[in-house]
C-alpha cells in the first residue's frame, strides 16, 4: 500500500526506462494519447492518506508534477481527452466535472446538481461519457451524457422506490470547538419534528479517508432511509481526516485519533440538539472499522453522550491491534505517525478499552470471525473490558467466514436487524435490560 511505484518498462529490451519516485499511495494511471506522459492517482506526500490528487509523469525521465494539490476536493478516476484530463473531482459532499490541462491548469469546472457521480468512462471518438452516479432518492444507476445535453438516467434500477415515502436529507454544517468548519448529512423522517427531538442515529464511517456524500446512504450497515421509516434522524458526519476536502483537513487528523475527530462528532450532535432537531437524551452511535472505533470511543469516553452504542469490526485496543493488523505502515505513516515503541502511553490512552470503566452506554459489539484488518480478538476484548468494568448491557456477535465488512447476504440481513433492533430498544423503547438475542427469522423474512 505504501511502496508501490510507477515504472516504465520497454517491452522489447525489458529495460525500465524509468520510475517515478512518488513517496505515498498510487492509484489507476493511464497514458496520454501520445504516450509521452503518463496521468495517474497519487497521494501528496507520505502522511497522505488517500492517492487523490492527479499527478503527470514524463514517461522517458520519471519526473512528475501535481495537479491542484491544494484544491478542496479528492479525484476519483480521470480520462485522457482532446490532450487535456477530464477529471472526477468529489468536493466535500458532492461532485463535479474538472478539466485540466497536463501542465495543471484548470480549464473548467461543472458541478453536479442532483446526484452524485462515482465512475467515468469516456468515448473518445463521440465524447459521450458514461458513469455511475447515485442521489438522496435512488442507488447507483447508469448515466449517459453525450456533448451539449444535460445527463440522462439510462438505468432504473429499484423502481419499487417509487412507491416509498423517503425522508428529507440535507447537508448540515457546524463550527467544532476549536473553531474548525465541519459538515456532514442529515436525514430526517417526514413530518413535524416531536417536542424534543426526534431519536438519532450517527453513522461514522470508517477510513478515515473516506467521507459521506449527499447521495443514497442507506445499506445493511448504514440505516438512512430505513432508520427514517422508522422514526429516526440519521446522521452522517464528516469528521476532520475525511476526504472531499483536501490534504489541510486530512491532515487535521494526525497525532491525535479519535481526539479533535471524535469531538467533532460530538460537536456536530450539539449543534443538532441546540436546533431542536433531536434529542440528546436519545443519541445511538454506530459505524464499522474507524467508524467502530469512534462508536467504541462513545461507549467509552464519551459515554455520556450515546444512550446506545453499536461498534462494527471495531478498534478497540490499539497495542494488540497494531500487533494483529495487515497494514501497521500505513496505520503509522498515515495517521498515528509514531510505532508503539515510541510512545507507549500514547496507544494506552488512545485506546477505548482503556476508558470501559463505568461506560453507561449499551454497547452491542459486531465482528466478523476472519477480519485481518482488524482481528476479531479487539470485538472480544472491548466485551470483556465492558463487561467487567462497565455499567450497561453488552452483547457480543460474530460472523463466520466474514471479514472486514459482511458479504453474506444472510449475515448482512442479521446483522441489519441487530442493529435496528438495539437502537429502537434503548432510544425508543423501554431501555434497561438487554433484549433477547433470538431474531424471527420467519417473521422478518415475511414483513414487507
Amino acid at each position: 500500500m505504501m511502496e508501490q511505484r510507477w515504472s516504465f518498462v520497454d517491452t522489447h529490451s525489458g529495460d525500465v526506462i524509468s520510475t517515478v519516485e512518488t513517496p505515498g499511495k498510487i492509484d489507476t494511471g493511464r497514458f496520454s494519447p501520445d504516450g509521452s506522459q503518463f496521468a495517474f492517482l497519487a497521494a501528496i506526500n507520505r502522511s497522505d492518506s488517500t492517492a487523490g490528487t492527479i499527478h503527470v509523469a514524463d514517461v522517458q525521465s520519471g519526473e512528475y508534477i501535481q495537479i491542484a494539490p491544494d484544491t478542496e476536493q479528492h479525484i476519483r478516476t480521470f480520462e485522457w481527452h482532446d490532450g487535456q484530463i477530464l477529471a472526477l473531482a468529489h468536493v466535500r459532499q458532492d461532485s463535479a466535472w474538472v478539466v485540466y490541462t497536463p501542465e495543471g491548469e484548470e480549464v473548467s469546472r461543472e458541478a453536479h446538481g442532483g446526484y452524485v457521480a462515482h465512475s467515468l468512462s469516456l468515448d473518445g471518438d463521440s465524447g459521450q461519457i458514461a458513469f455511475v452516479a447515485d442521489s438522496p432518492s435512488h442507488p447507483r444507476d447508469v448515466y449517459v451524457a453525450r456533448p451539449g445535453e444535460a445527463p440522462a438516467r439510462w438505468a432504473d434500477l429499484n423502481p419499487w422506490l417509487a412507491n416509498r415515502t423517503l425522508g428529507e436529507q440535507r447537508v448540515v454544517r457546524w463550527t467544532a470547538r476549536d473553531g474548525v468548519e465541519v459538515e456532514g448529512v442529515l436525514i430526517t423522517p417526514r413530518g413535524e419534528t416531536p417536542e424534543n427531538g426526534w431519536p438519532m442515529i450517527a453513522v461514522v464511517h470508517g477510513g478515515p479517508e473516506a467521507h459521506d456524500h449527499n447521495g443514497w446512504l442507506t445499506g445493511y450497515s448504514r440505516p438512512g432511509q430505513i432508520g427514517a421509516g422508522e422514526g429516526f434522524a440519521v446522521f452522517y458526519p464528516n469528521y476532520r481526516g475525511s476526504t472531499g476536502r483536501g490534504f489541510a483537513f486530512i491532515e487535521l487528523d494526525h497525532l491525535n485519533p479519535p481526539g479533535e475527530e471524535f469531538e467533532d462528532i460530538v460537536d456536530g450532535v450539539g449543534y443538532l440538539a441546540n436546533q431542536g432537531v433531536i434529542d440528546p437524551a436519545r443519541v445511538g452511535i454506530t459505524g464499522g472499522s474507524y467508524g467502530g472505533f469512534a462508536s467504541a470511543w462513545g461507549a467509552t469516553v464519551a459515554s455520556e453522550h450515546f444512550a446506545a452504542s453499536v461498534p462494527f469490526v471495531a478498534l478497540t485496543d490499539l497495542v494488540s491491534f497494531m500487533g494483529n493488523t495487515d497494514i501497521p505502515v500505513e496505520m503509522v505513516d498515515v495517521h498515528f505517525i509514531h510505532y508503539p515503541w515510541e510512545n507507549w502511553e500514547w496507544y494506552f490512552e488512545h485506546s477505548p478499552i482503556m476508558h470501559a470503566h463505568g461506560s453507561t452506554t449499551p454497547t452491542l459489539v459486531m465482528h466478523g470471525e476472519v477480519d485481518t484488518r482488524v482481528a476479531p480478538s479487539q470485538g472480544y476484548i472491548l466485551y470483556r473490558y465492558l463487561k467487567l468494568a462497565g455499567e450497561a448491557p453488552v452483547r457480543l456477535v460474530t460472523y463466520p467466514g466474514e471479514g472486514h465488512g459482511l458479504r453474506n447476504a444472510a449475515a448482512q440481513f442479521d446483522y441489519a436487524h441487530r442493529l435496528m433492533g438495539w437502537m429502537r430498544h434503548y432510544l425508543q423503547g423501554p431501555g434497561g435490560e438487554i433484549p433477547s438475542s433470538e431474531l424471527d427469522y420467519d417473521a422478518l423474512l415475511a414483513a414487507d
